[in-house]
């Protein structure tokens, strides 16, 4: 069998004090009234510190998203400053440029809008959690307008790379045409223009500045086409000079000659069977008698004379019959016939040898 425990039971003596009270039953008291007490500034100071924590989070949550629509706004300024810089470009077409890509790749990113905080997002009455999420989407925008703002003007001048590429290609072409036009005036234009002319020293000098930048591959399209233009000046004073020693050594047209008309004009025949310059023959009764005009001529100068109009018919013969009286009659008539004749060759057109007008 087991052996029965025992208990043993310690009892305290109670020494009562001045008063008369138990100490023991007064440092219990005192000891918890101690313990509440720190208890109760424990949860004050824990309740205390929890607040300041969250009015701490609150404010620091109302800063951050203040500051992200701040952001923001400058975001909005710098991509409507890249926009508005890249206007010109955003008119380009893509039948302009060399690569059409950049045209469709700016075009894109000018379709960015700039965003705007709501009102109230940052308001003090607006949870802490909400203001963080106001905060980190509004800094999330400013971001991307920034980048959006960096893509317009990087696009923008990826463009007007291409068109001053495209441009300056057709600006080449066309120094070039005016490079060989200019050349050729140049060579052909040589001791045809006047002594001391300085317009193919001129054209010399710009043909040599355009084949100098035409080789020139930073030249831009601006200056290609200035270039042109001076020489195409140049070529076009050379092409005058040469016109006008044309025309100085063109011989001026003689005056025109005046013809010179005494009277009236009036026409001469000749007598039957005369001719100027030949046998003629006429026939009388019995015998046959010839006359010779002297075969001479004469050329007036410088002056037309038309004699006046005469005309003078040979009188008629008429052959003998078979009346031998009258012989002597036909004889005396074709004596006084040729009498006649050299009486009207004795004038000064005859005289000099020429041809003799009868009348």
């Amino acid at each position: 069998m087991r052996d029965e425990e025992k208990t043993e039971t310690v009892e305290f003596e109670h020494i009562p004090d001045e008063t008369g009270q138990s100490q023991s039953a007064g440092g219990h008291r005192k000891l918890i009234i101690g313990i509440i007490v720190t208890v109760v500034a424990l949860v004050g100071l824990g309740v205390g510190g929890w607040l300041l924590w969250s009015n701490h989070q609150h404010a620091s949550a109302i800063e951050d998203c203040q500051q992200a629509i701040t952001k923001l706004s400058s975001a909005n300024k710098a991509l409507t400053k890249a926009k508005a810089k890249a206007k010109d470009e955003a008119k380009v077409t893509e039948k302009q440029v060399a690569d059409r890509n950049t045209v469709i790749a700016l075009k894109a990113i000018m379709s960015l809008t700039e965003m705007k905080a709501k009102p109230g997002a940052c308001a003090a009455s607006t949870s802490t959690s909400t203001l963080a999420s106001n905060a980190k989407a509004l800094n999330s925008a400013a971001e991307n307008e920034v980048s959006g703002a960096k893509l317009v003007t990087s696009n923008a001048k990826a463009v007007a790379a291409s068109k001053e590429k495209q441009d300056s290609a057709v600006a080449t072409t066309a120094l070039e045409d005016s490079i060989a036009a200019a050349q050729k005036t140049s060579d052909s234009s040589k001791g045809h223009v006047k002594s001391g002319d300085k317009t193919r020293s001129a054209l010399s000098k710009e043909l040599t500045a355009a084949k100098k930048l035409i080789k020139d591959s930073d030249a831009s399209s601006t200056d290609l086409t200035a270039e042109k233009s001076k020489l195409d000046k140049a070529k076009k004073a050379v092409t005058a000079a040469v016109d006008s020693k044309k025309k100085s050594i063109t011989p001026k047209k003689a005056p025109a000659q005046k013809s010179y008309t005494s009277g009236s004009t009036k026409s001469y025949s000749t007598p039957k069977n005369y001719t100027s310059g030949s046998t003629k023959s006429y026939s009388g009764s019995g015998s046959t008698r010839r006359y010779s005009t002297p075969k001479r001529s004469y050329t007036p100068q410088k002056r037309s004379y038309t004699a006046p109009k005469k005309s003078y018919s040979t009188p008629k013969t008429t052959a003998p019959r078979t009346n031998s009286s009258n012989g002597t009659s036909r004889q005396q008539r074709l004596n006084s016939l040729l009498n006649q004749l050299n009486k009207r060759t004795t004038n000064k057109s005859c005289a000099s040898g020429g041809y003799c007008p009868i009348g």
